[in-house]
């Protein structure tokens, strides 16, 4: 695999041409928008207010799950032209143009943090740092939702590819997601495994909480 602060340039670039020709299918992907409900009311259902983060937030189209009792943030590695029209339609909205594995910003603590298909295009040598900086932004009991390519099953490995555009893409079987959570002290809440037809794949949603116990 290529250096690390070469493959977070490509992925940038990979992205930016995506939007710039209109290949962001992800912005419209059924299955991602059944994932962040899932998470939405999961958020909403534990805690009466407090703030989400959207990592990989693309146009800020999961703002609207969440009412005026939280506070929304969306962050991204690609400004996106819809963000100041979001801001301008709704309250305790606001947006980051960073890179939030390498970011040295203080990004705060989340009662709820969204990872809905960004985490599988990582660098596999920097897994532990992700999920080791999303599990230090979340408060006491907050919760984490990851979205990712699945092969419909527990069992088996997934494919680990490099795309033409250089972006690598990890299909995650359940079980192998569920173990990488589990290793890095996640509580696995729910599984949802999901098919979005239109697109012919599968992707799957966990729901966990930090396991607070084993730090």
């Amino acid at each position: 695999m290529r250096a690390v602060d070469e493959y977070q340039k490509l992925l940038k670039i990979s992205f930016l041409n995506s939007y710039q020709q209109n290949l962001d299918l992800w912005s419209k992907d059924e299955g991602l928008t059944e994932i962040a409900q899932i998470f939405a009311t999961a958020v909403e259902d534990k805690f009466t207010h407090g703030k989400v983060l959207d990592i990989g937030c693309g146009n800020g189209r999961h703002s609207k799950l969440f009412d005026s009792n939280y506070h929304y943030t969306g962050l991204d590695l690609i400004s996106n032209n819809e963000w100041g029209r979001v801001e301008e339609e709704r309250e305790k909205v606001d947006f980051i143009q960073e890179d939030f594995l390498f970011s040295t910003k203080d990004i705060g603590y989340y009662e709820g943090i969204l990872d809905n298909g960004c985490f599988h295009h990582q660098d596999p040598s920097k897994y532990t740092d992700y999920l080791t900086k999303v599990r230090n932004s979340l408060v006491d009991n907050g919760l984490f939702m990851l979205g990712v390519y699945s092969t419909g099953e527990r069992e088996n490995k997934g494919q680990f590819k490099t795309l033409p555009s250089g972006k690598y893409k990890k299909v995650f079987s359940g079980g192998e997601i569920e173990e990488l959570l589990n290793k890095h002290n996640f509580n696995i809440e729910k599984s949802y495994y999901i098919y979005n037809e239109q697109r012919s794949r599968y992707y799957m949603g966990i729901l966990c909480k930090v396991n607070s116990d084993n730090l």
